[in-house]
């Protein structure tokens, strides 16, 4: 694909279609003090099922995702789930054609970015931003929100599962969120989705998110990896189940 080339990046459902994604949570945490040092790790992996509802007559889609927690290994060790933590949980929401959240059942952390609303060359750079939920650690107070800002490249077109998908590298400028009493939080995020253009849909995507909380007596490493792959899309009107390999 040429640089003078643009693709149009926005989702294509259909109602009664079906999307079923494995989700791995990877989270590592280190303690450091003076010359003292604690780490642990915990693995989590979960599947997604989107069910998409209906279609709206401005072109949004209706959707519910079923998310149920299927693994939990801490410190290598497998841990029992408990039948209620285990138990799917179920989130409705109304999204835009381009990924932008109208409506939600379960406020998220976070919220979600969206894709521009025009056609994107490649090779180019756009921004956006997602709001965080925060609590001020010295108290435990809950903060107004705040802006974290993205970046946003669409690097190249990769054949990933059968698809050609748009590579959107994804990184956010160093960002130091200062509290009270000496205590203050950076955030350094970096990854890739990878979107299937012509059928519309998310394929896979990988983020890493360090948060480092300096504080008077130490400071606590966090680091993040979440990973979302798409293994089963039920195309009812493109004739049934699409069973897809990992990778």
């Amino acid at each position: 694909m040429s640089p003078k080339e643009a693709v149009i990046l926005q989702y294509k459902m259909a109602k009664n279609e079906e999307y079923v994604y494995e989700i791995t949570v990877d989270s590592s945490r280190e303690a450091r003090s003076g010359s003292e040092s604690q780490q642990d790790r915990d693995t989590l992996k979960m599947q997604m099922t989107q069910k998409i509802l209906g279609v709206n007559g401005d072109g949004s889609y209706n959707l519910e995702m079923l998310v149920e927690s299927k693994q939990l290994v801490k410190n290598d060790q497998d841990i029992h789930l408990d039948p209620a933590v285990a138990k799917p949980v179920s989130v409705r929401m109304k999204m835009a054609k381009n990924g932008d959240v109208l409506e939600t059942s379960l406020q998220s952390p976070s919220s979600q970015p969206s894709f521009p609303s025009r056609p994107v060359f490649m090779g180019e750079t756009w921004n956006g931003e997602s709001q965080v939920s925060l609590q001020d650690p010295t108290t435990g107070q809950n903060l107004p929100p705040y802006a974290l800002k993205f970046n946003y490249n669409l690097a190249s077109i990769d054949k990933l599962k059968g698809y050609d998908c748009a590579r959107i590298v994804v990184s956010n400028p160093e960002t130091v969120i200062d509290f009270s009493q000496g205590f203050s939080q950076k955030v350094i995020c970096s990854g890739a989705t990878y979107f299937a253009v012509k059928e519309g849909r998310l394929i896979k995507s990988d983020v890493e998110t360090q948060i480092i909380m300096s504080h008077p007596e130490g400071t606590l490493y966090n680091t993040i990896k979440i990973s979302v792959d798409l293994f089963k899309a039920h195309t009812p009107l493109a004739g049934g189940d699409e069973f897809l390999i990992s990778g």
